[in-house]
């Protein structure tokens, strides 16, 4: 077994494995001590193998495809580096060890199943590691046991549920026109000349537009989210969201022929996600509420970048190189904002510490806003680029309006920050929030910093 083939099977098995350790009470001293790294390997992997590296198992399940591509490594890396500094932050921000090993066995299971998704090359994997990630999920939606948690859980389990059996229906439709076979590669081309293909996109778009929070299918995330430990809510909005995403990368047949009514359909939806949750968004009263319909918006955009590949293949490469750096920076900018409402939570005791917060708030906000020499300028322009390449009206007002959205954005971030902001003193030698937290938000805020440098190269 060589290093790749290893990395492929330890990114969903360790964090598998820990939770299973954890969950039948094996020894949980040790493994909850390990549990917040359980995303390293997945990191490495994104960092150090070739796309292209492959692991069969004719034995598991329908025929088991494990790999990683190009678009796999983008989502690998900012998935697995979220989940990593989310499960440090975790490790400071969960006092006592009975809460610790519940949440954490929440945790682990999750994380295994967003990251085996990532690796998944067909159908059935991806199918199965979609549905650990997303009932593994609950768990840490109601982890605090309020009546608003298991209220926001009930209706999290039943839209999970609901898009669960849509996913399923569609993957079958899919399967059946590709006469068995589930790789994707051949799934995409099948679908684009099946006779089905309106069902297989409806049903798809659906099931994965849940996870995705589109507009009328989202009501799940401004609930969960102000609920959820801070943690959870960073990996919930920062890379779980973007597993919906990723699906409609993996199944639809993007690049393959042109859809123009479900093109058109998906922009017109996209557009009103992006501003709809703007909208409602700014009238809230708990800053991880407002960062909930954030997420709502800007995953708006990329239903928009959606949209184009159905209603442009031609520019398909263009536009997929868009979205890609898209969820990147929005991933990390987002698991930034909600790691440091955490730490304004804690109202931390200094001016020195509480100035650190708020210039930290700040650069995140901005950069989601999309200001000058930012990754959110830097997405924005990039998902310009292939709309510049397509005369159509609709395309002319998409342009106008995703320039408008910075404005929107930037009303948003500017509530959250009133609600967020840390004002007042506390003293003592544990108010400060503890060092895990502050070193796993300070390490993601400098990724943030550093990413325009680096997003080009990617581009």
């Amino acid at each position: 077994m060589n290093a790749g083939t290893f990395l492929l099977l330890s990114v969903p098995g360790f964090p598998l494995l820990m939770g299973l350790v954890l969950a039948l009470g094996g020894i949980r001293k040790t493994t909850l001590l390990l549990a917040p790294w359980m995303a390293l390997p997945a990191l490495l992997m994104a960092l150090t193998v070739t796309p292209g590296t492959s692991l069969e198992m004719s034995w598991l399940l329908l025929g088991t495809s494990l790999g990683i591509d190009e678009t796999g490594r983008v989502f690998l890396f900012f998935t697995s580096l979220l989940w990593l500094l989310a499960g440090i932050y975790a490790a400071g921000y969960l006092a006592s060890q009975a809460t610790r090993l519940r949440f954490f066995t929440w945790y682990l299971f999750a994380m295994a199943g967003n990251l085996g998704l990532i690796l998944a090359q067909d159908l059935a994997v991806f199918y199965t590691f979609f549905a650990l990630m997303s009932f593994a999920s609950y768990g840490l939606v109601v982890f605090e046991g309020t009546a608003e948690a298991l209220r926001a859980g009930r209706i999290y389990i039943i839209l999970v549920v609901i898009g669960e059996v849509l996913l399923f229906a569609g993957f079958v439709l899919a399967a059946q026109a590709a006469a068995g076979n589930i790789e994707f590669d051949t799934v995409q081309q099948v679908i684009a000349g099946s006779a089905k293909q309106d069902w297989v996109i409806g049903l798809v778009f659906l099931g994965f537009g849940i996870k995705a929070g589109v507009i009328g299918l989202h009501f799940w995330l401004p609930l969960a989210h102000p609920v959820a430990p801070t943690p959870a809510s960073a990996v919930l909005s920062g890379a779980m969201i973007a597993a919906g995403l990723l699906g409609w990368l993996r199944v639809l047949p993007l690049g393959e022929a042109s859809f123009a009514g479900w093109g058109e359909g998906m922009i017109l939806i996209g557009l009103g996600s992006l501003y709809y949750a703007v909208l409602v968004g700014v009238v809230q009263q708990n800053a991880k509420t407002v960062l909930a319909y954030s997420s709502i918006s800007k995953m708006g955009i990329m239903t928009m970048g959606i949209g184009l590949g159905m209603l442009a293949p031609q520019v398909w490469p263009l536009t997929l190189t868009a979205i890609l750096i898209f969820a990147l920076h929005h991933a990390l900018v987002k698991g930034g904002l909600f790691l440091g409402a955490g730490m304004a939570a804690k109202a931390a005791g200094s001016k020195m510490q509480r100035r650190l917060i708020i210039g930290g708030l700040l650069i995140l906000s901005l950069s989601l806003a999309g200001a000058p020499l930012t990754s959110g300028m830097l997405a924005k322009l990039l998902f310009k680029f292939p709309m510049m390449q397509i005369t159509t009206p609709l395309l002319d007002w998409a342009q106008i309006l995703l320039t408008l959205s910075a404005l929107a954005t930037t009303l948003l971030m500017a509530r959250f920050l009133y609600l967020v902001w840390p004002q007042r003193e506390v003293t003592g030698k544990n108010a400060a929030a503890p060092l895990a937290m502050w070193w796993s938000w300070l390490f993601l805020l400098a990724v943030v910093l550093i990413s325009p440098v680096f997003i080009p190269l990617l581009a």
